[in-house]
């Protein structure tokens, strides 16, 4: 019997070696970019989450496509002020990838609008067909992902929201019984009024709701009433916290009015509980009571998310824009006045970096130097003494799916997903040569594309420690 890890694994290597080969086998000339779409979709949380990062992934791709055209139609024989517009479109795009709904379309937005003028090279019908070809690659790497996510071993995203909800239930229930027993006056009952009563979990299910529910009918169909669920659920934990809460700032010995109102509180968080497990066990019957019972004084659904909610911080997100777009102008401004080598690679790899990476902790920075030289070195092995002896499109699969599984199953665990994008992104990008559709083996380019890869990190790492005062 597989494992959770190594069936996650299985899909993985799968979904990012079958984006290579049908784009190989469509006469496409950079396969890679399916790939690379592959690795952003499966590092989401459900099935509903990586539908929406591809619907965002869509429509950033198109805008960063049509903001790309604009600029070369109109600044393409004025190099200093498509400059100026391309920064300040980078700063733009910056600022708003922090807006929690449609933040991700700007990010991509702006990564896509450098890939196709850098790629273009100011030629308006190169740009054309570059644009058309990153629409087609980011397509396939979408119908890819979804094909294989929702036939091999699906992991649905009710089964996650209904998970998630039996462990709120079992949580507040623990805390219910505690509480029953401190005010029988068991000492070994620990009573914590900061027990946080499954709101993380709850904050997960509300934001389930709001995904594309295209994997759970069940739950598309009878939202609001879920969402009823969820809201009863987040008041009973705030009923719970303060029943703690008062407990413990009362004077040993309850008076018999303390101890009725505890307990008739109580019993009220029991009542709601009971009619959720109800719910759970038939949702087409009891649902609707849990509806009715509590649709009167139970916080609102919009306050709800409002109280999950980050606060925006919009002093620092226009500090983070700021760092970008200095980082690429200075960037750009080395790359002009010095022979550097790999030509258009290293402004388009500064411009994507330098946004993505606007918004990241400075924490970031030590893993990433940490993975950087182990996973070069085994990738560059590899591409030395390895797939110049690979002469079919198969074996060229092959070699990509056994070095995906083993990036997946390696860094199995939660603190090792930065390694699993690091190394997935630096397998096709050290390797790219090999992926035409007349591939070559000259390891010049991959080394150029490290040169330039480091630059770039030494660059942004220079510029977001030099705003770290300004950022805390």
């Amino acid at each position: 019997m597989l494992s959770l890890s190594t069936k996650e694994a299985i899909k993985v290597a799968l979904s990012f070696s079958l984006a290579i080969i049908i784009a190989l086998a469509l006469g496409w000339d950079k396969p890679y970019w399916a790939a690379v779409t592959v690795i952003v979709l499966v590092m989401n949380e459900t099935f509903a989450h990586s539908i929406k990062t591809a619907r965002d992934r869509v429509l950033g791709t198109l805008f960063g496509i049509g903001a790309a055209l604009v600029l070369i139609i109109n600044f393409a024989q004025e190099p200093l002020l498509f400059l100026t517009c391309f920064i300040g479109f980078a700063g733009l795009c910056t600022y708003l990838s922090f807006n929690y709904h449609y933040g991700y379309i700007f990010k991509i937005g702006f990564m896509v609008c450098a890939i196709v003028s850098c790629i273009g090279s100011f030629d308006g019908a190169a740009t054309f067909n570059i644009a058309i070809l990153r629409i087609q690659e980011t397509l396939l790497g979408v119908c890819v992902f979804s094909m294989v996510y929702r036939f091999l071993w699906p992991v649905t995203s009710e089964s996650r929201f209904f998970a998630a909800l039996a462990a709120v239930v079992a949580q507040q229930r623990q805390l219910e019984q505690t509480l029953y027993g401190a005010m029988a006056g068991d000492e070994d009952q620990a009573l914590d009024s900061k027990t946080i009563a499954g709101f993380e979990s709850l904050h997960k299910m509300s934001l389930i709701l709001g995904l594309p529910l295209t994997d759970s009918l069940h739950l598309k169909a009878n939202k609001q009433q879920w969402q009823m669920v969820i809201r009863v659920l987040y008041d009973n934990g705030l009923l719970l916290q303060r029943l703690a809460y008062q407990f413990n700032q009362t004077e040993p010995g309850l008076s018999f009015r303390q101890q009725t109102n505890f307990y008739s509180q109580t019993l009220l968080s029991s009542s709601r509980l009971m009619l959720v497990e109800d719910a759970m066990a038939q949702p087409q019957l009891s649902i609707d009571i849990v509806n009715h019972r509590h649709s009167k004084g139970v916080i609102s659904w919009q306050e709800l998310q409002e109280q999950f909610a980050q606060p925006l911080d919009r002093k620092s997100h226009a500090i983070d824009a700021l760092m970008a777009m200095l980082c690429i102008t200075s960037c750009y401004v080395f790359w002009l006045w010095t022979a550097f080598p790999g030509g258009v690679m290293f402004p388009m790899v500064v411009a994507s970096l330098s946004v993505t990476m606007a918004a990241m902790p400075t924490t970031i920075l030590g893993d990433v130097a940490k993975g950087l030289p182990l996973w070069t070195a085994l990738i560059l092995t590899q591409y030395v003494l390895l797939l110049p002896t690979l002469t079919e499109a198969w074996q060229l699969g092959l070699f990509y799916f056994i070095n995906c599984f083993a990036i997946w199953m390696l860094c199995q665990s939660p603190r090792l997903m930065l390694q699993r994008m690091l190394a997935g992104n630096l397998l096709v990008l050290l390797t790219v040569s090999a992926l035409s559709t007349t591939p070559s083996y000259d390891i010049s380019i991959a080394l150029n594309m490290l040169v330039d890869l480091s630059v770039a990190l030494v660059a942004i790492v220079f510029f977001m420690r030099l705003f770290q005062p300004l950022r805390s």
